[in-house]
């Protein structure tokens, strides 16, 4: 919950399950102010998710602030929502398969969870490798279809901020399109 004391259009007084007492902001405003600072939003409640000692360590590294750290199945940026593999659980999507670029490099992955410390969104990829023994062509033209990017399972991830998140992609098999 999320109190703000000098909103002129925010008039609910409200007292939070640790006794902060204070006005209660709509769910939509604090998202829309959000947005408007960095165009990337949080969609839905915080999940109870607990972070690996590992996960945790690479948060640190990139300076977010562990003590208001909060774990969200989706964000949106601009208008397209991304999930991750969290919120795939509970509602059958299949669209947490991404591709970032971070470091200068392309990265294809899928995304296990997005963390929120204060107004910077952090998401844990699951990593793939390209698997270089496989590749994908139309065999009437003999032409290799290069948007069809067969993968494998690397087992490592990564931690990284929203912003670098290019597309969304899809997963047929061991290809992701």
């Amino acid at each position: 919950m999320a109190c703000i004391c000098n909103d002129s259009d925010v008039t609910t007084p409200c007292v939070d399950t640790f006794g902060y007492r204070g006005y209660f902001v709509p769910k939509n405003k604090i998202n829309a102010d959000a947005k408007k600072k960095s165009g990337l939003s949080v969609l839905g409640k915080p999940l109870p998710r607990i972070l690996t000692e590992l996960e945790l360590n690479h948060l640190r590294k990139l300076k977010a602030n562990l003590e208001c750290l909060e774990c969200y199945g989706r964000i949106q940026v601009g208008r397209e929502t991304f999930s991750s593999q969290e919120y795939d659980k509970h509602f059958r999507r299949c669209d947490s398969y991404v591709e970032i670029k971070c470091d200068g490099r392309k990265i294809y992955g899928r995304i296990a969870i997005f963390c929120k410390s204060g107004e910077a969104v952090f998401c844990i990829v699951s990593v793939y490798n390209i698997d270089h023994t496989k590749f994908f062509f139309h065999r009437a033209t003999r032409t290799r279809i290069g948007h069809i990017i067969p993968v494998k399972d690397s087992g490592d991830f990564i931690v990284c901020e929203a912003k670098h998140i290019v597309q969304k992609l899809i997963q047929a098999g061991d290809f992701l399109c």
